[in-house]
């Protein structure tokens, strides 16, 4: 019993406690059923009020601070390649032409993004446009051959007619 005595003589002092912190200017109230039109809460409430106030203004702060600050080092640090171990991990794609031949130019920066049908580079085409001629050439050349060819065929099967009325007689003069 002593322990809820003392607790309610702590109550009481807190009540009285209040009621004498109210400013200076303002009238207390006599009467018991009307409660005053304006309560000032404790200086304990107030400054817990204060203390999350201020530590709501600092977490802003703090967020501001990461969000102007953290961001550009997040985006720089995602961006560039580093390393102290001679390790560096990236993704490597291997890129390789379809036929072979001296690079004119290169249409693309490293680091570049750069999608499915994309010209990465120009592969000089003289050298290709001279094995086009050198093969048109060599099939213009085969044609003629072919050509020579049907016109020999041809005058030898004309001449065995002509022959044939000899019958193989040697010729008189």
């Amino acid at each position: 019993m002593p322990a809820e005595m003392t607790e309610k003589q702590a109550v009481k002092r807190e009540e009285a406690r209040r009621i004498e912190t109210r400013p200076p200017g303002e009238e207390v109230s006599v009467e018991h059923g009307t409660k005053p039109s304006q309560t000032i809460p404790s200086p304990d409430r107030q400054s817990a009020r204060r203390r999350r106030l201020m530590l709501g203004v600092l977490g802003a702060l703090v967020l501001a601070a990461a969000g102007v600050f953290g961001i550009p080092w997040i985006r720089l640090a995602l961006n560039t390649v580093s390393t102290d171990d001679a390790y560096v991990n990236g993704h490597v794609t291997f890129v390789a032409p379809r036929v072979a031949g001296q690079i004119l130019r290169v249409l693309v920066d490293d680091n570049y993004r750069v999608h499915k049908g994309d010209i990465l580079a120009q592969i000089d085409k003289e050298p290709f446009e001279i094995a086009v001629s050198q093969k048109k050439a060599a099939v213009d050349t085969a044609n003629a051959d072919l050509q020579a060819a049907i016109a020999s065929s041809a005058i030898s099967k004309q001449r065995p007619e002509a022959d044939a009325g000899n019958c193989g007689a040697p010729r008189r003069s």
